[in-house]
């Protein structure tokens, strides 16, 4: 993915991103997805960082 308007984090930075799809950029073989982004604030690594779901207490 790639995301504009702020510095990029550094290396395993977990982040919660806030922006604007922009859809995809280049040759419709090999798109990129893109976003705007207007907000990134560093955050503590989720309970559950390998799912795709909010974290279960059970």
């Amino acid at each position: 993915m790639q995301m504009r308007g702020v510095k990029a984090p550094d290396n395993d930075t977990w982040v919660e991103v806030t922006g604007v799809w922009q859809g995809h950029e280049g040759a419709a073989e090999n798109p990129v997805p893109t976003m705007e982004v207007g907000a990134l604030k560093p955050i503590g690594q989720p309970r559950n960082p390998s799912h795709d779901a909010p974290p279960t207490d059970g």
